[in-house]
């Protein structure tokens, strides 16, 4: 028998339905057609009214910091900002302001059901950490940090540590796994779906950024966007 597979949509590789609330709760709903277990967000600019009047379809499960937000709510300052400043993105201009991003963080995080994914070391509880180079630890050296301070990892396979003895993702997937409680998925490659479920891990979250096509949040995407996801969705189940 099949252990049971959880899966979570990082909203944030559907920026654009991230933009109202509306939006976002469409994004759910559609996610929980085509068998999503749980959403991930950041402070996106559709959630300054969080918590909605109208709960959600699927529930939040993590929440992340935002990336790089602009230094404006108005969203026409954010893109000029964003498109003109070389220290910026052109996608940070769908986040709202350092402040209001903050402050939509805070308020999730009251949530003690919501775990907070990080990139660095952090003592506070419901917690995961997601391996990357910006830790700047050997990867002996975040194993076994992570072992002592009880704290579960995120593997993502594009944030790989620079180590000539654990070269590519499946070495060092193997590496972490006693730690890894979460997989990102970035791209159709099933293998690494098949192997983390060969190591016992069976909770993945869905980052494959979506064609651009999609990112627009129009009634004729919603059928396009339910097979778009739905294919992902059934190759992480059916691998």
């Amino acid at each position: 028998m099949k252990p049971e597979v959880s899966i979570s949509l990082n909203c944030a590789s559907l920026l654009g339905w991230t933009t109202t609330s509306d939006h976002i709760s469409t994004l759910s709903d559609i996610a929980k057609k085509v068998g999503v277990d749980s959403l991930g967000f950041l402070p996106f600019r559709g959630m300054q009214n969080y918590p909605f009047r109208r709960p959600l379809s699927l529930p939040i499960e993590y929440i992340e910091n935002a990336w790089h937000p602009t230094d404006f709510n108005f969203f026409p300052l954010s893109l000029i900002q964003a498109t003109t400043n070389p220290s910026f993105m052109p996608w940070d201009a769908m986040f709202p302001s350092r402040e209001t991003c903050q402050h939509i963080f805070s308020k999730i995080r009251k949530d003690t059901s919501i775990t907070h994914i990080t990139h660095h070391f952090s003592d506070k509880s419901n917690t995961l950490l997601e391996v990357n180079p910006g830790i700047s630890m050997s990867p002996a050296g975040i194993l076994n940090r992570s072992i002592l301070q009880g704290l579960s990892l995120v593997f993502d396979p594009t944030h790989l540590l620079s180590s000539p003895d654990l070269p590519g993702w499946k070495n060092q997937l193997i590496f972490f796994s006693p730690r890894v409680s979460l997989v990102d998925i970035k791209s159709p490659n099933p293998d690494i779906i098949s192997i983390s479920k060969e190591l016992g891990i069976t909770s993945f979250r869905i980052e494959q950024r979506a064609p651009f096509s999609l990112q627009i949040p129009i009634s004729y995407n919603e059928q396009n966007l339910v097979n778009y996801l739905g294919d992902i969705v059934y190759r992480i189940r059916s691998n």
